[in-house]
């Protein structure tokens, strides 16, 4: 299957996605404030946070730091009451926090060989 065939048939997906599912629109000013604030607030914060990191950051460290949201978002909901801390959530936050590990290992790494080169490491 070549590459156009594939563009054409995601294509015609898209196009036909919006039959399958009905879209709903706020029905007050209210909910449209709402949007509004959402939009502004917390999810464009978030945009704008992760295109400055990405422009003027470490990228490494930025996909690094990237598992601690699941995480954050967990502890948030645990913290006010919106779900209970269970041995399930707690094995969950612990293979987040070795994906995260996992992830950032390079930096260690780095990290320690330049303290060696440096004469910081035991010798």
């Amino acid at each position: 299957m070549g590459r156009a065939t594939l563009i054409g048939f995601s294509a015609e997906v898209m196009r036909a996605l919006p039959a399958l599912e009905r879209t709903v629109w706020p029905e007050s000013a209210v909910k449209w404030l709402a949007v509004a604030g959402l939009g502004l607030m917390p999810v464009g914060g978030a945009f704008y946070a992760w295109d400055h990191g990405v422009k003027r950051g470490n990228i490494q460290v930025l996909g690094a730091a990237r598992y601690a949201a699941p995480l954050l978002s967990t502890l948030v909901l645990i913290m006010f009451c919106f779900a209970d801390p269970t041995w399930r959530i707690a094995a969950a936050c612990l293979l987040i926090t070795a994906g995260a590990a996992l992830a950032a290992k390079n930096l260690f790494l780095r990290r320690m060989d330049g303290a060696v080169a440096a004469g910081g490491g035991a010798r």
